[in-house]
């Protein structure tokens, strides 16, 4: 599978960047593949504090966080949703300005099929493909 590359790809890790400086000084949307989880959620908290539209989506949708203790997810449109679907998803990407791609696995699970492979490499491809085709600026 190959992609075509966005017209600003960030490399950086440090993805503060991409949240707080130009040319994002006004509000942009993000879409978070894997926002549920404990990088994608940091990613959301993060640009939610700056003042960003968030959207994320994963297998099981929101994360196991409570809103009393962490307002900002009330700030953020969730969705469960798989990335090898993308026409459960696809509609987030709508006026998306990111996407910042946070899923990963660190344990196989071939029976399940969940390899290196197809969650860390297959499901970065088809959404940066996905990404592509809506027009965002950037993918992360």
């Amino acid at each position: 599978m190959t992609a075509a590359v966005p017209r600003r790809v960030c490399r950086s890790a440090t993805l503060v960047i991409l949240l707080t400086v130009t040319p994002y000084s006004s509000v942009a949307k993000l879409v978070v593949p894997g926002g549920n989880g404990f990088i994608g959620s940091e990613i959301c908290r993060i640009a939610v504090q700056n003042g960003h539209e968030v959207a994320a989506f994963g297998r099981t949708g929101r994360p196991a966080l409570t809103p009393a203790e962490h307002p900002w997810t009330q700030e953020v449109e969730w969705r469960a949703a798989d990335v090898f679907e993308p026409d459960t998803w696809r509609d987030l990407l709508e006026n998306a300005d990111a996407v910042v791609h946070c899923i990963a696995t660190i344990q196989e699970a071939p029976d399940r099929n969940v390899t290196f492979d197809r969650v860390n490499a297959d499901s970065a491809l088809l959404a940066a493909n996905e990404a592509v085709e809506a027009g965002a600026d950037a993918f992360v």
